[in-house]
């Protein structure tokens, strides 16, 4: 008989689907401008979509305790802690712009304290979620779970 999945397996697969929700909440409220303009381009919203479907099949099969699974799990964090900053980076005009846009009443060091802050709480949150899940992931008592 098949192992079930511990507490911990299971609220780490919730987790990620949470975070595909979130994400994909985020693109239907705020991505676009209410002029019509798009904020992202069209590449980063099919980068997008294209790495939520493969976290939501990952975490379903992370509940069926899948080996490949926990190994998908774990190269998909390894691939968001290179590509997600990049990203993040590349956005880092579009979001400093937006700011001077809307609010015209701050000064330019305000407005680079704010960018540069959300440039590192982004960076600094997918970083520490990432490098968790690993660990998690990693350790034995876990990988027994998904032995055959």
């Amino acid at each position: 008989m098949k192992n079930k999945p511990s507490i911990g397996v299971i609220i780490f697969a919730v987790i990620i689907i949470l975070g595909v929700v979130i994400n994909i909440i985020h693109f239907s409220f705020h991505g676009s401008h209410p002029a019509g303009e798009s904020f992202y381009p069209a590449w980063e919203k099919v980068f997008y979509i294209f790495s939520d479907l493969i976290a939501i099949a990952i975490s379903m099969n992370i509940f069926l305790l899948r080996e490949w699974a926990r190994k998908g799990v774990i190269y998909y964090q390894i691939f968001s802690v290179v590509c997600f900053p990049i990203i993040i980076l590349l956005n880092s005009k579009m979001v400093y712009n937006r700011l001077v846009s809307q609010h015209p009443h701050m000064t330019q060091a305000e407005i680079m304290a704010g960018a540069n802050f959300g440039l590192i709480a982004s960076i600094g949150s997918i970083l520490i979620f990432a490098l968790l899940i690993i660990y998690f992931f990693t350790r034995p008592k876990v990988k027994e779970q998904f032995e055959p």
